[in-house]
């Protein structure tokens, strides 16, 4: 790296800390800017933050003060001569532009480190391009974090508590966060909203990919920005999902590009996709490290982030020795990750072969592969389960449940949905279409159960 970038500037500081002793500008005003850290010299950091603890207690903020209260500290600042002599050897003009340039520079600074960190961790173990996004992201990281902000005290959240208590009054029940497209989950869940990790997990052939694109096209169609990382399907393949499930037209016939039969639906999805923000990943060897930069990119381009969908977990590459610590490490991960970028974040996951043993192989919480930290971490756990899978010669084998396991914030329960698979969707179930003892009918299909009574956990509402 070139010697000649400058990173740090003594005479500013020293403007800085002078002007503030003399009361020529306020510690609020530099506060907005500044903290201890910002500072190079570790002088300056130390008399920066007796400054700010005597303004706190009211106390004088002169060379006296500051000399007795570090000095009754222990602390090593240089002593009154040095502290004098910030007074005697500056002049201070423009003082905010000093405030400002002191930032910069710390940022400069972060920037170096940041670089020179990312070149130790190079090695010859791990393939060129994931480090380089590795490195990215510690970079990134570096120039974009202004510290972390500290806790809050009770008083200090009342106002933002009681501003979150009334969009939800203002809602009037509705929903307040990411609208999924399905009003009976919306209604359970209020929406998807940032900082949460929902687990939708499930046995092979349920539909979980299905149901979870349905779910990012719909935020898509709203205006949200949703990015979604397919490890196991390429973009091809989930582009042509998108448009039978879009265009309503049978999925076969995308797969055989009859365009004679469906061309004309087809430009027409393709001209109502331009100004979707809908991303696919469809790279492997993801780690949430890579992942992180790469969301960061995604927000960056198109200007927000409001959505992220990953197909699936057990895909994610981690540094963890066996199948539990790996599933572990990379819960936990995903969980920071959604809290850090105020972004929900749907992960898909297998579930535990095992309960195709029993009778009733509806899902149950016990059933999450690998891991108990899934359910720990995640806000909430949503189950895939339609008996056709396993029963021939149901009375509706067109009817799939969506079980509510898990809901930190609202009711377990049971959605019914309309699967269609031949147009790679699942739809809302309307109850005039269902029978009132579905639920019942579709775990046994046995005649002498037509005359049964069954209400759902929840009930649905009619679709839109």
């Amino acid at each position: 790296m070139d010697s000649s970038v400058r990173l740090n500037d003594h005479n500013s500081e020293a403007v800085v800390l002078a002007s503030l002793m003399e009361s020529s500008i306020t510690i609020d005003q530099v506060n907005e800017v500044l903290e201890s850290a910002d500072f190079a010299d570790s002088r300056n950091q130390i008399i920066y933050t007796a400054v700010c603890y005597l303004e706190a207690r009211r106390q004088p903020i002169d060379v006296v003060g500051i000399e007795s209260h570090l000095s009754a500290a222990g602390e090593d600042f240089g002593g009154i001569q040095y502290i004098g002599s910030l007074i005697r050897n500056t002049v201070r003009v423009n003082v905010m532009a000093h405030v400002r340039l002191i930032k910069e520079l710390s940022r400069l600074r972060r920037l170096v480190f940041a670089i020179r960190k990312a070149e130790a961790s190079l090695s010859n173990d791990t393939p060129p391009a994931q480090q380089a996004e590795e490195c990215a992201e510690i970079i990134l990281s570096a120039i974009s974090q202004s510290g972390d902000e500290d806790g809050k005290l009770l008083h200090e959240i009342g106002g933002e508590w009681l501003t979150h208590l009334q969009e939800i009054y203002e809602a009037g029940g509705e929903i307040t966060g990411l609208s999924t497209g399905f009003p009976d989950l919306d209604k359970a869940t209020r929406g998807l909203h940032g900082g949460e990790l929902i687990i939708l997990a499930a046995r092979p052939a349920m539909g979980k990919s299905v149901f979870a694109m349905n779910i990012a096209a719909n935020a898509a169609k709203q205006g949200s920005a949703v990015y979604v990382a397919s490890l196991e399907m390429p973009r091809l393949e989930l582009m042509s999902r998108l448009a039978a499930a879009e265009a309503g037209v049978d999925y076969g016939l995308v797969q055989s590009a009859d365009l004679v039969e469906i061309g004309p639906r087809l430009q027409g999805f393709v001209g109502g996709i331009k100004d979707r923000r809908l991303m696919i990943d469809d790279r492997a060897n993801m780690s949430v490290p890579r992942l992180r930069a790469s969301l960061k990119r995604f927000k960056r381009k198109v200007g927000s982030l409001d959505l992220v969908v990953i197909d699936y977990l057990q895909l994610l590459t981690s540094t963890g020795s066996g199948i539990y610590e790996k599933v572990s490490e990379i819960s936990r991960a995903l969980k920071v990750l959604a809290m850090e970028l105020n972004v929900p974040i749907i992960c898909l996951s297998q579930l535990n072969r095992e309960l195709e043993k029993r009778p009733n192989k509806r899902p149950q919480l016990s059933d999450l592969r690998d891991s108990g930290s899934l359910e720990q971490d995640a806000n909430a756990v949503l189950f895939l389960y339609r008996e056709a899978a396993y029963t021939e010669n149901l009375d509706n084998p067109w009817v799939a449940e969506l079980i509510i396991a898990k809901l930190r914030h609202g009711r377990t329960g049971t959605i019914p949905l309309i699967e269609q698979f031949n147009h790679c969707r699942f739809l809302s179930a309307d109850p005039s279409a269902l029978p009132e003892n579905w639920r019942a009918m579709v775990a046994k299909p046995d005649r002498s159960l037509s005359s049964a009574r069954f209400t759902p956990e929840w009930t649905p509402s009619r679709a839109s």
